[in-house]
């Protein structure tokens, strides 16, 4: 099974599921290099990022297109599935998704 790189869909908006860390996962094990770990690309902190989701909870969904979502890319274009964020003094685990033509935001939303 291929993976899909965020080059392969650069004009597609992109969903973003963000859900705070567990606590005691040393950073080190979730960043290449164990440096610091990345800040999260937007101006608006993860904390006020997109809505609420009901499932699971803590979890944040939104969508970044256009500008924003060129800038978004530009972030996180290094990172893996395991690569913890840091966003206001916080870790966070993100789920970054292209959205199919017939999506506009995230699910039972219209956002």
């Amino acid at each position: 099974m291929g993976r899909v790189t965020l080059d392969a869909v650069s004009s597609q908006p992109l969903g973003c599921l963000a859900a705070p860390a567990l606590g005691g996962c040393p950073p080190g094990l979730f960043n290449q290099g164990g440096g610091p770990l990345p800040e999260w690309p937007l101006a608006t902190p993860l904390t006020a990022f997109g809505r609420p989701t009901s499932f699971p909870p803590g979890m944040r969904c939104g969508v970044v297109a256009g500008a924003e979502g060129a800038a978004f890319r530009g972030g996180v274009v290094r990172a893996t599935e395991i690569t913890l964020w840091e966003s206001a003094g916080e870790r966070y685990r993100l789920l970054i998704v292209p959205l199919l033509p017939d999506q506009s935001g995230c699910p039972g939303s219209s956002t």
